[in-house]
């Protein structure tokens, strides 16, 4: 009997635990696995838009490299272009200062030229009338008789007929 009462209490512990299993089983399935097949649906949604984000930032982080690649190379060809710049302008200001030099050089020798114009100007002016004075007193003393002043306009003919 004994082992007879135990087979019906194994048998029942057995039922309950179906039971208890089913109850369960069914459970799970009328509610909780629709909200289980909703959060795993939202899951792989959420997966689905993390691999598209990270796809899309891929891309994009090759777009910055190359933007950040064309940005070097141009910032490297404004540079070269900016020190060509320096130096010809380097270059033009040393031509400036040459050409200042070479210009007042020139200024102060046509300075020192006017200055010796104006120096035999004023001796001109001064020994002119002197030599004028000489010249005519020598030239009447020359002239003062008749057979030179003949002579003279004799060979002005003469000259002027060879002519």
């Amino acid at each position: 009997m004994i082992e007879r009462e135990l087979i019906i209490i194994i048998f029942f512990r057995l039922l309950n635990f179906s039971v208890l299993i089913g109850l369960a089983a069914y459970i799970v399935k009328t509610y909780g696995l629709p909200i289980m097949q909703e959060q795993w649906k939202a899951v792989q949604v959420y997966f689905k838009g993390l691999r598209s984000s990270h796809r899309s930032l891929t891309k994009e982080k090759r777009v910055i490299q190359n933007a950040i690649v064309s940005d070097r190379e141009w910032q490297r060809s404004l540079r070269e272009k900016v020190q060509l710049w320096q130096e010809r302008v380097r270059s033009q200001r040393e031509t400036m200062i040459a050409e200042r030099e070479h210009r007042k050089q020139l200024l102060q020798v046509r300075m020192k030229e006017q200055g010796q114009q104006i120096e035999l100007y004023r001796m001109y002016k001064q020994v002119a009338p002197e030599a004028i004075n000489d010249a005519r007193s020598q030239l009447e003393k020359k002239f003062a008789h008749d057979d030179a002043q003949r002579l003279f306009i004799e060979s002005v003919i003469t000259a002027l007929h060879k002519k």
